[in-house]
């Protein structure tokens, strides 16, 4: 099959995914944005070849692509994406995260599934080697049975950033049920992201099916000397996030993001694996690495095509992962133990913010 592709929102992330799908042999016959100043860069950076419109409607009505990537803020996720697969799109690559509430998670994937339309998040760092090195590793048994997990990122917004090393968690984990969980955030300040408002970090304790549990710690918590619950963090070593998954007879380690095209390795490692006081690093090798999202893509191609599940699926893994940072903030909102499934439709920090717990 022949297939051509459309981008709802041209800015900066957008870049990628056009990269991705030049990459993966796939043209680019739409491009949507309400920022005219987003659309001239991107003629800029393109050319003329891809159709450039204002409204994401026109767009899709005109050029009915079948592979759509809705890269706006998560604001404007659930709209982008209920249009893209109303329109007929067989598969929609949408940026983190989902959504900002559970209920226009939910309205997106009951409108794909009606449409047969694949739907995934896009945490792509499934496909970076680091991360798959040590998914094979705990896979394979060299920790034994895994029996928990911490997981840190330096970014302060769950919702926008963190939720990559929420998800990364899941996915080292195996991708368990989780039963419930306990958390807080810090969310004492003005501090705004990508249009809206967000907290400076958190932390929160996960209980899964089959007695595992995970510690995750995100922003200032993680990071900040002055306030972080986690004391080991290292900027010189550690990129964007840092995963510890424990089994019976040792632990594996993830020191974060590198991708060879920004910098040296040098003396860093990136997995490391431990028993009792012998430690390895892991050699891992970008040979023959397509790119995160161009492989993605092509999952998504594969899964239109034969039904196989995508590994980013957000029917499924991307609702949990929607679930848990939802209720992380109900936990903090009630300042109790929030159990799975998580039912709250609204968005509990926001709420908070609105009457007045946190500032505006």
């Amino acid at each position: 099959m022949t297939y051509r592709a459309a981008i709802i929102g041209c800015g900066c992330m957008a870049h990628g995914h056009a990269h991705a799908f030049q990459q993966a042999g796939i043209p680019i016959v739409g491009g949507a944005d309400i920022s005219q100043a987003s659309l001239d860069k991107w003629r800029k950076d393109f050319g003329d070849e891809t159709k450039l419109y204002t409204d994401m409607y026109t767009m899709l009505a005109e050029q009915k692509p079948d592979l759509v990537s809705v890269v706006t803020p998560e604001q404007a996720h659930c709209e982008a994406v209920v249009a893209a697969a109303e329109a007929g799109a067989k598969g929609i690559i949408c940026e983190k995260p989902l959504a900002m509430n559970l209920a226009e998670t939910n309205l997106m994937i009951e409108t794909c599934k009606r449409a047969g339309t694949v739907f995934t998040v896009s945490h792509q760092r499934t496909y970076s080697p680091q991360y798959a090195a040590a998914r094979k590793l705990i896979q394979s048994g060299a920790i034994g049975k895994v029996l928990s997990c911490v997981a840190i990122s330096k970014y302060q917004c769950m919702m926008t950033d963190a939720c990559h090393t929420i998800h990364m968690m899941l996915d080292l984990l195996g991708w368990p049920t989780p039963t419930h969980l306990i958390g807080n955030v810090d969310g004492n300040s003005d501090y705004c992201y990508f249009g809206h408002r967000a907290e400076e970090g958190g932390t929160a304790f996960i209980a899964f099916e089959g007695s595992l549990f995970s510690h995750f710690t995100w922003g200032r918590a993680a990071s900040n000397p002055d306030v972080r619950m986690f004391n080991a963090w290292d900027d010189t070593m550690m990129d964007y996030q840092y995963l510890a998954v424990y089994g019976e007879t040792g632990h594996i380690e993830v020191s974060g993001d590198y991708y060879p095209s920004a910098r040296p390795l040098g003396d860093r490692w990136l997995v490391r694996e431990t028993h009792g006081a012998e430690s390895k690093v892991i050699p891992v090798s970008w040979e023959n690495h397509r790119g995160d999202i161009t492989m993605e893509i092509e999952d998504v191609i594969a899964a239109i095509e034969t039904g196989k599940a995508h590994p980013l699926d957000a029917m499924t893994h991307g609702k949990t992962i929607m679930e848990i940072m939802i209720g992380i903030y109900e936990s903090s909102r009630r300042r109790g133990v929030v159990h799975f499934p998580v039912t709250v439709q609204d968005n509990p920090f926001l709420a908070m913010v609105e009457a007045g717990v946190f500032p505006k």
